[in-house]
């Protein structure tokens, strides 16, 4: 019998949404995280101290916890500097390139560890973008430059929008989940952050809760662009940011849920990757009581029914997942999500894919 350890709980006891659908599954919960093949709690782990024992059982930790996914410094370090599937980037470690920085666009000024917009400027020209480089150089000595891209348009407004994606990164696999969305703000603005359009006079007006559909998304830039470019390259941007990062990834169990944010541009409709965010265990815990957009609820419920599905499928049989993507040379679908890439020991490079425009079913 596999167990679950958890140690969140609502205030009337009610267990963690991921925790009911195991049950669901014969899943029980257990007191010692030793015994547990799935821990929402990454802390826990740590007092474990036997990786023989570790390694041996079938764990799936939930962690929120890695520098080179959360810090854009060391993520667009990791990704390099070609601009195929994320935004011309560089990242400043000194003042004296600092100094040296000349730009003849607008950009974005980022600090490293910040999120939710909190930490992102937009810089018209060279003056602009050296004085607020040097305001977040101050703070943390790195500073991430990064091009900005002339997002693509909504009909209603009209409104600019920003893609999210969910991926679930964990060790060697990468798992998207078959539902996008998107951000959307009014034309003139400079980010999309929910925090900072909620305090918009029109926020909610164009769209409600200034969330989009995919299939809203999907309309506005045309469906053959659409399904023919834009999600393929999403996907191939994904797989490629998974690959760069994979020697960071723990390889204990622990996975990472990902909101990945693109920018889509006005003229090819080609995404760009710009932020990856982890999102820790209790931002799932009640998706009916913690998203107010019936968009995003329904995309977490049928996420968390494909985590569920992967983690049980784990318990029972993940090799044959894992076999039955390799021989098919394609993503398999598990319900919600989808098996992206594997990467075998032998294995280092991204394996591209070939029918992209069908692997992922979205809702539309």
């Amino acid at each position: 019998m596999p167990y679950y350890y958890c140690n969140l709980n609502e205030t009337n006891g009610t267990e963690h949404i991921l925790c009911q659908m195991l049950s669901e599954r014969g899943w029980s919960p257990t007191r010692s995280v030793s015994e547990a093949q799935l821990s929402l709690d990454p802390s826990s782990m740590a007092t474990i101290n036997d990786t023989t024992t570790r390694k041996e059982k079938k764990r799936w930790i939930w962690s929120d916890k890695c520098d080179a996914l959360s810090c854009k410094a060391m993520l667009f370090e990791s990704l390099g500097k070609s601009d195929s599937f994320w935004p011309p980037t560089v990242v400043l470690r000194s003042v004296e390139e600092i100094d040296e920085l000349q730009v003849n666009e607008e950009v974005f000024v980022k600090h490293p560890r910040c999120s939710g917009g909190s930490g992102t400027w937009k810089a018209a020209n060279t003056q602009e973008a050296k004085q607020l480089a040097f305001d977040v150089f101050k703070k943390c000595k790195a500073v991430v430059i990064q091009k900005a891209i002339v997002p693509a348009l909504l009909p209603n407004g009209p409104s600019i929008f920003e893609l999210r994606i969910w991926s679930i990164m964990r060790g060697q696999h990468l798992f998207t989940f078959n539902k996008f969305r998107a951000k959307t703000a009014h034309l003139k603005a400079i980010l999309m952050n929910r925090a900072i359009q909620s305090q918009e006079s029109d926020f909610g007006q164009h769209y409600p809760w200034n969330i989009a559909t995919e299939d809203q998304i999907r309309l506005a830039i045309g469906p053959h662009l659409y399904d023919t470019h834009t999600r393929p390259a999403i996907l191939k941007a994904i797989e490629a940011l998974h690959h760069s990062v994979l020697p960071h990834l723990p390889t204990d169990g622990s996975f990472f849920f990902l909101g990945l944010d693109f920018i889509v541009s006005r003229t090819e409709a080609t995404p760009y990757f710009i932020e990856a965010n982890i999102k820790p265990s209790y931002r799932f815990y009640n998706p009916d009581a913690q998203f107010p957009s019936p968009v995003v609820r329904d995309m977490a419920h049928s996420a968390l029914v494909g985590l569920a599905d992967l983690i049980h499928q784990d318990y029972s049989d993940f090799s044959s997942y894992i076999n039955k993507h390799n021989e098919e040379d394609q993503p398999v679908d598990g319900g919600g999500v989808a098996l992206l890439s594997s990467f075998s020991k032998s294995n280092k490079s991204p394996h591209w894919l070939s029918h992209a425009s069908s692997l992922l079913r979205s809702s539309h």
